[in-house]
C-alpha cells in the first residue's frame, strides 16, 4: 500500500510499519508483496481484486491480502481511507496463524466487522493520528 517502510537494525531488511493509514487513489494500483496484510475500511468504499477475486470494502468490512497474492485496489469514492496491518514475514510470527491465513478460500477473504471491534479501531486509528510515529501502537 503505502511506501512508507522502516529497517530492521539487525537484519539490515526494509520492512513496512506494522500499521498504516492510507487514502487510496481513485486510479487502480496492483502489486504483491512477500508479508500478509489485513485492510480494514475506514471511510468511503474501496474497490479491492485478490488472487482474481474481486469486492467492495467499505467503513467496517475488509479483506485478507496473503504473501504473495498479486492485487489490485482503488478508491471508489471520493476519498477513501483504510487501516493496513502488516503482518510480520512468517519467521516472525506463528506459523499456524499465518498458516491459517493462507488457507483461506475466496469466499473468506472478504469481512465484515462487529460493531465492538468497529469501536475498537476507531480508537486505534484516533490513537495513530494523535501519534503518527509511535510504532507500538
Amino acid at each position: 500500500m503505502s511506501e512508507q517502510h522502516t529497517t530492521h537494525s539487525s537484519l539490515n531488511l526494509i520492512l513496512p510499519k506494522p500499521a498504516e493509514l492510507v487514502t487510496l487513489p481513485s486510479s487502480m494500483n496492483c502489486h504483491d508483496h512477500d508479508y500478509t496484510q489485513i485492510v480494514i475500511g475506514l471511510k468511503g468504499r474501496a474497490e479491492f481484486d485478490v488472487n482474481g477475486y474481486g469486492n467492495f470494502v467499505g467503513p467496517g468490512q475488509g479483506c485478507v491480502v496473503t504473501s504473495g497474492s498479486a492485487h489490485a485496489f482503488g478508491g471508489v469514492v471520493d476519498k477513501s481511507d483504510i487501516l493496513v496491518l502488516n503482518l510480520p514475514v512468517p519467521s516472525q510470527v506463528e506459523p499456524l496463524m499465518l498458516q491459517k491465513f493462507n488457507e483461506l478460500n475466496q469466499s473468506e477473504v472478504y469481512f465484515q466487522l462487529d460493531v465492538q471491534i468497529q469501536r475498537l479501531i476507531h480508537l486505534l486509528v484516533a490513537e495513530m493520528q494523535a501519534s503518527p510515529d509511535d510504532l507500538l501502537l
